[in-house]
């Protein structure tokens, strides 16, 4: 939780001082929201033991954006809480499209890890729409997060047996936000 605070903190700063810059053309967000999930682990290769988890938790994200006309293009970092752990992800290919004045489409591909006492890392896609100053100055947020193949090394005492040395996890999550644009 610790490198998580760090690496919130470390972005933060980052976006704060690329935006004081007069000449500055890209656009940053934060945003804040909530978002539920539900998790496949896959734990052997040749039983069909796979556990489906339901959860919910928060939501954060950070990012920067250049706009080319209709077309924006950035990166984020999100903090998610998958099944009660901290998930951080890195969407390094941030794509919206303007369809309307006050209405975004978007998808991003990106990398994600996740702290379930060993990193178990893996991809993941997003897909959302944003509505542009729906809650004042505020935008709102809707997303759809797949994360797939999320896998990790079978070395916990806790971990449950199994003929194959990885442990995989596969989620899904849907989350609302509230995001502010500098």
């Amino acid at each position: 939780m610790r490198r998580t605070a760090a690496l919130i903190r470390l972005l933060v700063l980052g976006l704060v001082l690329l935006c004081s810059s007069p000449a500055f053309s890209y656009e940053a967000s934060f945003t804040i929201g909530y978002q539920a999930h539900v998790g496949q682990f896959d734990f052997t290769e040749t039983e069909a033991v796979n556990v489906d988890d339901t959860d919910h938790g928060y939501h954060l994200s950070a990012g920067l954006r250049k706009t080319f006309g209709r077309h924006l293009f950035g990166f984020a970092i999100d903090v998610d809480e998958i099944l009660g752990d901290t998930l951080i992800g890195y969407r390094a290919l941030d794509y919206a499209y303007q369809l309307k004045s006050s209405v975004r489409i978007g998808t991003s591909f990106g990398v994600a890890t996740l702290d379930r006492g060993l990193p178990q890392n893996g991809y993941y896609l997003t897909f959302n729409t944003t509505f542009l100053e729906a809650l004042n100055s505020f935008d709102l947020t809707l997303a759809f997060r797949y994360g797939s193949g999320l896998a990790r090394d079978r070395l916990l005492a806790s971990d449950p047996r199994g003929t194959k040395p990885d442990i995989f996890l596969d989620y899904s999550s849907l989350a609302i936000g509230a995001t502010k644009r500098f």
